[in-house]
């Protein structure tokens, strides 16, 4: 049911529809942040959920997806801006649809995004 929240089964893949709508999708690596903005101008004086998923396969796994500085932005002027620094603010990591299974690993704020090491390895001897 999770996956159907998003997809929709399409000649060669997935489409970027579900049960919940379209949706904008960022797949693969970034190489670096990338700025989006999304146009919630059809929306005005209605109550909308923005919603962040990371959406993958027991075989990829990755670090996930690493999300900084949101902000409203009415006119021109930035609300409701979060930079996830001290806390998740507005922001909230709620559960998955009905009748998907249980999330193990759920968002979390942190200092630290991941920790990476190196190795030099010869026919005889790995160092660490």
């Amino acid at each position: 049911p999770w996956l159907k929240h998003y997809l929709t089964p399409a000649e060669g893949g997935c489409a970027a529809t579900g049960t919940t709508g379209a949706w904008h999708s960022l797949t693969g690596s970034s190489d670096g942040w990338r700025q989006v903005d999304f146009d919630l101008s059809a929306y005005a004086g209605k109550t909308v959920e923005v919603s962040i998923a990371y959406v993958t396969d027991p075989g990829s796994g990755g670090h996930g997806v690493l999300v900084d500085d949101a902000s409203l932005v009415v006119g021109s002027t930035a609300t409701g801006t979060e930079g996830f620094e001290a806390s998740l603010g507005a922001w909230r990591a709620s559960g998955p649809p009905a009748g998907s299974p249980a999330v193990l690993k759920d968002w979390t704020r942190t200092g630290e995004l991941f920790r990476t090491y190196s190795a030099v390895t010869t026919e005889d001897t790995v160092l660490l």
